[in-house]
């Protein structure tokens, strides 16, 4: 577990990227959140959302996904990781794997966000032609 003091600096820096104006700020900042993380696992989930969030806006996909793959591990809002996972598969192209994370990002969330998962889901489903 992270001392106070790291966990302090941590939130520190969630802070400074969830304020940055640039993709490479919000980057920089999660980075060195992570680094200063610790075992902290609910730190450092809002932080590789941070860290996910820079590469979608760089439209780097790959790297977003390789960030949203990890963040699924932690096992901290799980759902929401698996969403981002989606969201990076579609921006490659990748669209039976979204449809299968979006899928799991369902049965996974709570009730609360359940709506959300599956209306993302017939989205995709509806503009990619798959009305069954």
């Amino acid at each position: 577990m992270a001392s106070g003091v790291e966990s302090s600096k941590a939130g520190d820096f969630l802070r400074k990227a969830t304020l940055a104006e640039s993709s490479g700020a919000r980057a920089k900042y999660a980075t060195r959140g992570l680094a200063a993380a610790g075992e902290d696992r609910t730190m450092r989930a809002m932080l590789m959302r941070q860290l996910y969030l820079s590469h979608m806006e760089a439209e780097r996909f790959d790297k977003a996904s390789e960030i949203a793959r990890a963040a699924i591990e932690l096992g901290v809002m799980a759902d929401v990781a698996c969403q981002d996972l989606a969201r990076a598969y579609l921006g490659l192209g990748r669209y039976r794997e979204a449809i299968e994370e979006l899928r799991r990002a369902s049965r996974l969330g709570p009730a609360s966000r359940r709506a959300f998962h599956l209306w993302t889901l017939g989205s995709v489903s509806y503009f990619r032609g798959d009305y069954v």
